[in-house]
């Protein structure tokens, strides 16, 4: 890749205040969204009221690696010059690809999982998914490692900090854009799954319209800025190659908290109007297959497996009223 100093000035500033604004507004998205949600997740996922399991392990991973992962990122914009040389600035870009990958894969597992339960515990089907999403996550890794152009510090006034870090060459760019595409992949193969179970199944239960309503606006957003990435990444000039992938790091990492954040604030709810104890019973009604891990959706009603004394007659017409989704053991999830 050629010295970005040969390059017109006008050029290089141009595309350096774009870099400036495409790279501001996902950080902008990912903190604003964690201010906004924080009340809810404490309600809902910290451990002083709900028991931390598998479902809860991953969301904090997801939430907490994207938050302060982003940090030596917000770094890059502060005009340290004397801190980020050229080889600072190289280790930097290297750390941004790799976080990306990271933060994929800690996406694809809830996405894996909850087909994994759809599919009642389909081992291929998963073992499948994992396959394709690790393939691509070390296509870009290798990318990353190997693929990366030269990486410099900015010499033009007003721009301080590894501005020249998003630069990619046309083989590393490439290289990058197969495995973004195999993420894509994960997402179609994920969504085509979720709808061929919902045809099977009936769009009646309630469960599978939270599914498909919640995946189909995940799949939609996704899968656009996905395309705009790797369109990006094989087409645009050096300096803007690498600039759509923060928005789909982000925007992943945010919709899947966002996801597992309402469902998990939807099954606090249920428990509640069913005023269901731990003295009373030891069932509960989850709206979602995410939080079923193991087990198929029961039909009916019947399905649902009782535990504890006799219930009186109020709690068996609410639960009567109320099942909508699975029943399962506190902590399962």
């Amino acid at each position: 890749m050629s010295s970005f100093t040969h390059w017109p000035e006008v050029v290089v500033n141009g595309h350096l205040c774009l870099g400036y604004m495409l790279s501001l507004i996902p950080l902008v998205i990912l903190y604003y969204d964690y201010i906004l949600t924080f009340s809810s997740e404490v309600e809902s996922f910290w451990p002083h009221q709900n028991r931390v399991g598998f479902v809860s392990s991953i969301y904090f991973l997801n939430r907490y690696v994207a938050i302060f992962g982003h940090i030596p990122i917000v770094l890059r914009f502060i005009g340290l010059q004397s801190f980020f040389i050229n080889e600072r600035c190289r280790r930097l870009h290297q750390y941004i690809g790799y976080l990306g990958m990271v933060l994929q894969f800690l996406v694809a597992i809830p996405c894996a999982t909850r087909v994994y339960a759809l599919y009642n515990k389909n081992y291929c089907i998963f073992t499948g998914l994992i396959a394709l999403i690790v393939t691509s996550i070390t296509v870009g890794i290798v990318a990353i490692s190997t693929k990366l152009g030269e990486v410099h510090t900015s010499p033009y006034p007003g721009f301080h900090g590894c501005k020249f870090d998003l630069g990619l060459s046309k083989e590393g760019g490439r290289f990058l854009s197969f495995a973004w595409t195999g993420i894509m992949t994960f997402d179609i193969v994920v969504f085509a799954l979720t709808v061929c179970k919902a045809i099977r199944v009936g769009y009646k239960v309630p469960l599978i319209q939270v599914l498909i309503r919640d995946g189909s606006l995940y799949f939609i957003v996704l899968f656009f800025v996905n395309l705009a990435n790797i369109l990006m990444l094989q087409f645009a000039p050096t300096l803007l190659k690498n600039f759509c992938t923060p928005f789909t790091n982000v925007l992943s990492t945010t919709l899947v908290s966002r996801s597992m954040l309402r469902l998990r604030s939807d099954d606090t709810q249920h428990h509640r109007d069913l005023r269901v104890t731990e003295q009373t019973a030891d069932v509960y009604f989850v709206p979602t297959l995410l939080s079923e891990l193991s087990g198929e959706l029961p039909s009916t009603p019947t399905a649902v497996m009782e535990y504890g004394n006799e219930e009186d007659s109020e709690l068996k017409r609410d639960r009567e009223r109320c099942y909508e989704g699975v029943a399962c053991k506190r902590g399962n999830y």
